[in-house]
């Protein structure tokens, strides 16, 4: 009965994890295609005397440019604060592994007395 439980679980797992890894493709073509868009759309001609505040084309490359701007400060802010939690953890782990190697036993040393 543990081993269809245990299984059950797996897949719930699998299911997660497949889902987060359709949302990040999802989030990384979005990203891609807004990049693409900008910088082919980037260089137009105007087909009248409108200037840039009422082309369709210009508003359009301005919100892609904003989103990937949020979407990069997201990005840097997570990067930092990930880092500033994996620092401290990273060391306090090599301290503590570097002592636990050090012991008489694993040093191989012979106590006669």
């Amino acid at each position: 009965m543990c081993y269809t439980m245990q299984i059950s679980m797996n897949n719930k797992q699998i299911k997660k994890r497949l889902i987060v890894l359709v949302f990040l493709f999802c989030f990384t073509v979005i990203s891609m295609l807004l990049e693409v868009f900008t910088l082919t759309n980037s260089i137009h001609t105007h087909d009248n005397n409108v200037g840039h505040s009422s082309c369709s084309t210009c508003i359009k490359i301005q919100g892609a440019e904003n989103l990937l701007k949020q979407i990069c400060t997201v990005a840097v802010s997570e990067v930092s604060i990930l880092a500033g939690l994996f620092a401290p953890i990273s060391i306090i782990w090599f301290a503590f592994s570097h002592r636990t190697l050090l012991t008489p036993i694993t040093l191989k040393i012979r106590m006669n007395n």
